[in-house]
């Protein structure tokens, strides 16, 4: 529907939200210098919203992430709009521009872009409301249920294996009544 609905920018947010689980205030503070798309990696090392730029959120929210190939030929696709916009506004797109631009001014987009941009998607398909954030824990429950191990998750996500086991308890639960029923097979001691 964001796709369909919504512009260049909004679309690409939402993407790379979707797909890696950064906050929105950090895929707020990338530039284009930040990605390397020869090596499929993007840098997270600050974050940025209404009261600027600034460090991570935590120490361990500086990372590298791997992307997967359909968002590496999004980003580049983006990337050439973005500097037919800053042209066509007598600017140029270098390795220190913002990364997310307004199609109406080509600066950086403002603090409540992405939020906005969902629920106009939501409310125009009737879509159950979900935050830039729900994108986070969306990643996170897949990869949960997916069995991927909880340090690569808490890496990927910029946090503690502590903060993934807290947060997110309620997924690793049914993973283990999974493991149970799967045992339950298995072992039978008739």
């Amino acid at each position: 529907c964001c796709k369909e609905q919504e512009n260049e920018t909004a679309y690409t947010i939402c993407s790379l939200l979707a797909a890696t689980g950064i906050r929105k205030g950090e895929a707020y503070g990338l530039t284009w210098g930040d990605i390397n798309f020869e090596e499929k990696i993007i840098s997270i090392n600050s974050t940025r919203d209404k009261l600027g730029n600034r460090e991570t959120k935590t120490e361990n929210s500086v990372r590298s992430l791997l992307l997967n190939s359909s968002l590496v030929q999004l980003l580049k696709k983006y990337r050439m709009w973005c500097a037919r916009l800053k042209l066509f506004y007598g600017e140029s797109l270098n390795d220190d521009s913002y990364v997310f631009i307004s199609q109406q001014t080509g600066q950086k987009i403002t603090d409540n872009f992405v939020g906005f941009a969902i629920d106009r998607v939501c409310k125009r398909n009737n879509l159950k409301r979900i935050t830039p954030h729900g994108f986070r824990h969306t990643v996170a429950t897949i990869l949960i249920n997916n069995g991927v191990p909880v340090t690569t998750i808490a890496k990927i996500l910029g946090n503690t294996p502590a903060m993934v086991l807290s947060v997110y308890s309620h997924s690793f639960e049914e993973n283990e009544k999974r493991a149970s029923k799967v045992l339950d097979q298995i072992v039978n001691f008739d």
